[in-house]
């Protein structure tokens, strides 16, 4: 992971990937999808990563995120999932500071599916430390 600091303006970036051995059974055929070359790889693996910046503004900080998740392997039969899965998400958003220690939060965030429709969400909420 790396973290940035310039003048007011922070950068923060992360890449991990995880690789997953699991037990395929007797008949792997009867419990996960084959895979593209029609064999059963008894490992999976998941590669994250996010970018993301924020920019203070008076009272509102400004953020822009790009993140997403990927997954090759096998996935069992009745899942959505193909074997190579994906989700992006590009976010934008605004927290103001009311107080110290509330902010008002919005943010819109696109994402982009590789199984399903993309879908747009948009979040509005208050935020406090508890």
């Amino acid at each position: 992971d790396i973290v940035a600091k310039i003048e007011d303006v922070s950068v923060r970036a992360e890449y991990l990937i995880r690789r997953t051995q699991m037990a395929l059974g007797a008949n792997p055929m009867m419990n996960f999808k084959p895979g593209p070359d029609g064999t059963y790889d008894d490992t999976f693996s998941k590669h994250g990563f996010y970018v993301e910046t924020e920019v203070p503004v008076g009272p509102v900080d400004l953020i822009a995120r790009f993140d997403g998740l990927r997954r090759i392997g096998n996935v069992p039969i009745a899942s959505p999932l193909s074997y190579h899965a994906s989700i992006t998400r590009y976010t934008l958003a605004a927290a103001a500071r009311v107080t110290a220690n509330v902010r008002v939060k919005a943010s819109v965030e696109y994402y982009q599916l590789s199984d399903f429709p993309d879908e747009l969400a948009l979040h509005l909420g208050v935020a406090t430390p508890f």
